[in-house]
């Protein structure tokens, strides 16, 4: 995904491989007052970036722009992914490449929204990213514009997938994440019992300190808003952003 071609030099992504990461094939611009609407945006000029977008802590909002085109023969339905975790706000709109640019009168895409922008009943309760379903129904290029305001770090890790893979990757993830919580909760419970019986207030100790960390894991991940907070998305955006 890109800016538009013309204005960036940069061609549209190729959508080939069940999973294409969008690194290197983006351009952003940063709204510092964060009140910029689409066609607003459409009409600012969009700085290229080399890889991921990473502007640290800053004010305002990002937008980002990309270009993408499906091969022939490839799926029309896409998942574009996107870092920060799903308790951020981000909008997506999908437009034709070939929409004439500077024009202020545009219509407006329609927008899909993800984290905080959602409704409770509409988050991915299993997904802790943001995630969006692309349509892409002949093999023009289509921009990808992207409003990502966040609390935590201007960080935006864009990857288009098709459904089964990233079904596939994300089954792959929780397993490791849930085996990763396994063992500190072994190695909390083993603590526990061996000061116990020796009596020892140093194992406690270390059970606490192991029970601490994977809570705070458990909730910077998202899991802890996934599974008990699915109604509040506000109060799990806040423990999630303490936690980090």
């Amino acid at each position: 995904m890109l800016a538009k071609a013309g204005a960036t030099g940069l061609a549209p992504l190729a959508l080939s491989a069940p999973k294409v990461p969008l690194v290197g094939h983006m351009a952003i611009w940063l709204d510092e007052a964060g009140t910029a609407t689409w066609q607003q945006a459409h009409l600012q000029s969009f700085e290229p970036v080399a890889g991921n977008v990473t502007l640290g802590h800053r004010p305002g909002v990002v937008w980002v722009r990309m270009q993408v085109q499906r091969d022939v023969g490839s799926a029309a339905d896409w998942l574009l992914e996107v870092s920060p975790a799903n308790l951020d706000v981000v909008t997506l709109w999908v437009e034709p490449a070939n929409t004439p640019a500077g024009v202020a009168t545009l219509p407006e895409p329609m927008a899909q929204w993800a984290g905080l922008g959602m409704l409770p009943e509409q988050r991915p309760r299993w997904h802790r990213k943001s995630v969006f379903p692309v349509h892409l129904p002949d093999t023009q290029a289509y921009t990808l514009w992207l409003r990502v305001d966040t609390e935590t770090a201007k960080t935006v890790i864009p990857v288009m997938w098709q459904p089964d893979a990233l079904e596939q990757s994300n089954h792959k993830g929780n397993w490791l994440m849930g085996l990763l919580y396994g063992i500190l909760l072994f190695i909390t419970a083993a603590a526990v019992i061996l000061g116990s019986i020796a009596g020892n207030r140093l194992f406690q100790w270390c059970g606490a300190y192991f029970f601490s960390i994977g809570s705070m894991l458990f909730t910077a991940d998202g899991w802890f808003s996934l599974l008990l907070l699915p109604a509040a998305p506000r109060v799990s955006h806040y423990l999630t952003s303490f936690c980090l």
